[in-house]
């Protein structure tokens, strides 16, 4: 349980970050903050709870675009500039987001309850 809490920790951070870097741009309406907030709060909790035999970086990208790939094609269709800023930051703070999980994972101590 600790891990999906620590991914989701993760995941706000990520929220807050991304919802940051869309203040920059114009005519952005409320719904595509919260939208960003609860992708990266899944993004996070998947990293976290997924369990591919690869490095946690590639592992973090991976999880990333797949969760952002429905709205990078809805992106295409209506701004290619803001397509390729969405699939940077998604690689980029995919790949943040799949090392900082895996090593808050790995540094917490576990408990035994029995």
């Amino acid at each position: 349980m600790r891990k999906y809490i620590l991914g989701l920790c993760a995941g706000a951070t990520g929220a807050v970050v991304n919802d940051l870097f869309l203040l920059m741009a114009p005519d952005i309406s409320p719904n595509i903050y919260l939208s960003t907030a609860a992708t990266w709060l899944v993004i996070g909790l998947l990293v976290s709870a997924c369990d591919f035999p690869v490095h946690s970086i590639l592992k973090g990208i991976f999880v990333a675009l797949l969760v952002a790939l429905p709205s990078l094609i809805y992106t295409v269709s209506s701004s290619a500039s803001g397509a390729a800023w969405t699939l940077a930051n998604t690689v980029i703070w995919g790949a943040v987001l799949g090392f900082a999980v895996d090593k808050m994972i790995h540094k917490v101590p576990h408990q035994n309850n029995g």
